[in-house]
């Protein structure tokens, strides 16, 4: 996977640059929101202007960056797709035709339709870690310039949350691993059944529709299987996030209640818990589906690393390349050609090899 992240560095670093000064930009907005309540409106309205400004100046620059960050993301996603089935590709060619044999053509098409999506996840979920992170540090300044015990408070129980994909990790990924194994068993079906087409009438239409529909009702029962507890681990982790909500919410009733904090920094706490929030449950949620995408990728970089290579390497040819004693034989006809020369640099046509065949083809 480094080979790629190398291949792409450049366009993975702008896409976190501007993602990062996106973030900035925006998790200013609530700060300005805190200055704007508590301002003393004695003092005219050159802050309030002042404000108004700032507020437009971090939408403006917060949505131009976005832009930015989010155009790389396709250009990696391309590049990615570009490099991986590129290096498939030429992996599968470089079998011998025993070996390639081996597996269905359903297979490689599996490979390159099911797996390869898969392993773009592993990648896109690093790199939003990465973003995430960055995220949670810039809100987590914010929260401090505004108070900091209730921004340790809600950094020592969102931390906890991190924890909590180890628990469903295992269990997410071999449910994932199922699917597509059933995904690549249906494709594979489905080619079977359709080379047969010739022989479909109305005696046969029936038991081939049942074999498709029954390969077909295991392959989204597997989906169902992986979705089901997906869907348990998404619930379970969410949950955790709304134990911080409450803690936040708690504390800044008890601060407010005690006159510790104005009313402009509780409410721009509680705009920078929820977007701090976010932030966390993705971190969370990009570790569960790292981990549970992290045998398809394991298996696909393993595929990719087979050295064994059944094409032979040509050395460069000076002169002549010559077929020598080739006969071919069929029940009781067997044709000998002696010898074919293909000269270096000479346009050799179809009818000139036909020529030469003739003149030494020795038929028994």
């Amino acid at each position: 996977m480094k080979k790629y992240i190398n291949q792409m560095k450049s366009l993975i670093f702008i896409r976190i640059l501007t993602g990062t000064i996106y973030v900035a930009a925006i998790a200013a907005i609530p700060y300005i929101i805190k200055m704007l309540i508590d301002y003393d409106f004695s003092k005219g309205s050159k802050g309030v202007i002042i404000f108004i400004s700032m507020y437009l100046l971090a939408a403006g620059v917060g949505m131009g960056f976005q832009y930015i960050s989010q155009l790389h993301e396709w250009k990696i996603v391309r590049k990615f797709y570009l490099l991986i089935k590129r290096d498939i590709f030429d992996s599968i060619l470089g079998y011998s035709y025993t070996k390639f044999s081996k597996s269905k053509l359903s297979t490689y098409v599996s490979i390159l339709d099911n797996d390869v999506p898969v392993v773009k996840q592993y990648l896109d979920s690093g790199i939003m870690i990465v973003q995430s992170a960055i995220q949670v540090i810039v809100y987590g300044i914010y929260m401090f310039m505004l108070d900091p015990r209730i921004a340790i408070i809600i950094i020592l129980c969102s931390s906890l949350s991190l924890f909590l994909p180890n628990v469903t990790s295992k269990t997410l990924s071999q449910r994932r691993a199922n699917h597509l194994g059933a995904v690549s068993l249906y494709i594979g079906k489905v080619h079977d059944l359709l080379q047969g087409f010739k022989n479909v009438n109305y005696q046969t239409k029936d038991n081939i529709l049942s074999e498709h529909n029954r390969t077909m009702t295991e392959t989204e029962d597997k989906l169902l299987h992986y979705g089901r507890f997906s869907t348990f681990t998404n619930v379970f982790n969410g949950s955790f996030m709304y134990l911080l909500d409450i803690s936040a919410f708690v504390t800044i009733a008890v601060l407010l209640l005690k006159n510790t904090i104005t009313i402009g920094t509780a409410t721009a706490t509680l705009a920078y818990i929820k977007e701090f929030v976010y932030p966390v449950r993705y971190i969370v949620s990009d570790l569960s589906t790292m981990k549970s995408a992290k045998s398809t990728k394991d298996k696909l970089l393993d595929f990719m690393k087979d050295d064994e290579k059944a094409l032979p390497k040509l050395s460069e040819c000076n002169h002549t390349i010559e077929f020598s004693k080739v006969s071919v034989k069929f029940e009781n006809l067997k044709l000998r050609i002696l010898i074919i020369p293909l000269k270096k640099g000479k346009n050799m046509q179809l009818w000139d090899i036909v020529d030469q065949v003739n003149q030494q083809l020795l038929i028994y």
